[in-house]
């Protein structure tokens, strides 16, 4: 079974929509965090939690956490501002920015991938 991936989105947006309204500022796609909600019985929760991990670079968010709730009769989507500190180079909200000698204080992931560049490039 597919994921319904417009319905998802639809849930992203119509939830950004809703926290943008209660007053929680979401610029844009990469200040945000979504929490899915559902239970492994649903063959579509099942896929995104098998997934979970790539569901941020798919979504184009900083942040997307599967919630398994044993109780829960559907899909649910709560979207808030992503937590953390925002790199400079990417954009995504991180746990915390790592120094590096030569780029300053980017996130993990910006780190490694600046290296293999430098690597790559001596």
């Amino acid at each position: 079974m597919e994921v319904d991936l417009d319905a998802l989105l639809h849930a992203l947006e119509v939830g950004a929509g809703k926290h943008v309204a209660i007053g929680v500022v979401v610029g844009q796609s990469l200040d945000a965090k979504a929490v899915i909600t559902g239970s492994l019985n649903d063959p579509e929760f099942a896929r995104l939690k098998q997934y979970e991990s790539d569901l941020p670079e798919l979504f184009i968010l900083s942040q997307v956490t599967v919630v398994e709730d044993t109780s829960a009769q559907e899909l649910t989507v709560e979207v808030a501002h992503a937590d953390g500190v925002r790199c400079p180079r990417s954009w995504r909200w991180v746990p915390e920015l790592v120094e590096t000698e030569e780029w300053g204080p980017v996130s993990p992931r910006c780190a490694d991938a600046l290296k293999q560049i430098s690597l790559s490039t001596k």
